[in-house]
């Protein structure tokens, strides 16, 4: 968080811990309900992280890329060079961001459509 302060232009890491605080109060952050990179993430279905390579939480989005690859998730992992956190906000004035929807819309659907049955092969309705 500290080498990436500088360069973030809306989180510092007092930000980040101050919604920590209000995520977990005093209970312990090493938990696994408190975050992805203390958790098991076996199970979950496939994910793609998008992250700016200029936000504080871009070591966390790479851990917990990591952590869910360790764990047999399919994951992808998207970091920007000289992105913003939540760059993807700048959808239309950022070319960056309009190819990172892109993306992910392309990472839906095929995630999505995967899952759907073959209409040729349902049975009739009676």
């Amino acid at each position: 968080m500290r080498s990436k302060e500088d360069a973030d232009p809306i989180f510092t890491e007092a930000d980040v811990r101050a919604y920590a605080d209000l995520r977990v109060g005093a209970g312990d952050r090493a938990l696994p309900l408190a975050g992805p990179v203390s958790g098991d993430l076996a199970g979950l279905p496939p994910l793609l992280v998008q992250v700016g390579a200029n936000e504080v939480l871009l070591d966390d989005a790479v851990r917990s890329a990591g952590r869910a690859g360790a764990d047999g998730v399919e994951v992808t992992l998207e970091v920007g060079p000289g992105l913003p956190h939540v760059f993807q906000h700048h959808y239309g004035r950022l070319e960056e961001a309009d190819a990172a929807l892109d993306r992910a819309a392309r990472f839906l659907t095929a995630r999505l459509s995967a899952g759907r049955p073959d209409p040729g092969r349902l049975a009739p309705v009676r």
